[in-house]
């Protein structure tokens, strides 16, 4: 992410209002390893506020049934590029075999030696916990976390009663909206309208008190 941190500064982006959109934990590792870029080089960016979409999620824990379930998806986002003509059928299935014998099926026997599964850290931290925690380092910036009650990834229990709880005991700042019956990373093909009015609230709401 030093790269990215780079052309933000060339940009002058670092010097102005920033809202960081994180689309699922994936998201939140890419802000995590921008934020840890930015701190390393002693910069400091402006970050007015954070969308929360379809994250931050617990830390994922092997079983067979996920690793089936997570090869699928894998398989089905491999096909997606099939069909778009950006890669072959062949390698849509070489992908997936790659995924599941150098990740799925080593964690799977990592679990059965009864030793941790060290996922996507970044210096020791889980990305769904980095956005957990968040607000104990940014206590004052605003958040809104967008989700749903049929995530298969982000149990709504899991956020409303532990990322959420966290904040309402301390009174950090921010906003929940709990979409129905729209998948992981859904929310706007399926509420599109709500999704961006609440989108384009929380900014300009930010917006109006810098």
């Amino acid at each position: 992410m030093d790269n990215v941190l780079t052309q933000l500064d060339e940009y002058n982006i670092c010097n102005r209002p920033v809202y960081v959109h994180c689309l699922s934990d994936t998201g939140v590792m890419c802000y995590q390893g921008l934020d840890v870029a930015a701190r390393r080089s002693g910069k400091d960016l402006n970050i007015q506020g954070v969308v929360w979409d379809s994250c931050c999620g617990p830390y994922p824990q092997v079983t067979v049934l996920r690793v089936l379930v997570f090869t699928a998806v894998w398989f089905l986002c491999c096909l997606q590029d099939w069909t778009g003509g950006e890669a072959s059928l062949k390698d849509c299935f070489v992908s997936s075999y790659e995924m599941l014998r150098d990740i799925f099926i080593p964690a799977l026997v990592i679990k059965w030696e009864g030793k941790p599964n060290p996922f996507c850290l970044i210096e020791g931290v889980w990305a769904g916990d980095f956005g957990r925690d968040y607000y104990k380092n940014r206590f004052a910036t605003p958040e809104l976390f967008l989700y749903s009650n049929t995530d298969f990834y982000l149990p709504h229990q899991y956020l409303e009663n532990t990322v959420l709880a966290m904040r309402q005991n301390v009174g950090a700042p921010f906003r929940a909206v709990k979409f129905k019956g729209s998948a992981h990373v859904a929310h706007l093909r399926n509420h599109y309208k709500t999704y961006m009015d609440e989108i384009i609230g929380f900014v300009m709401k930010g917006l109006t008190s810098c």
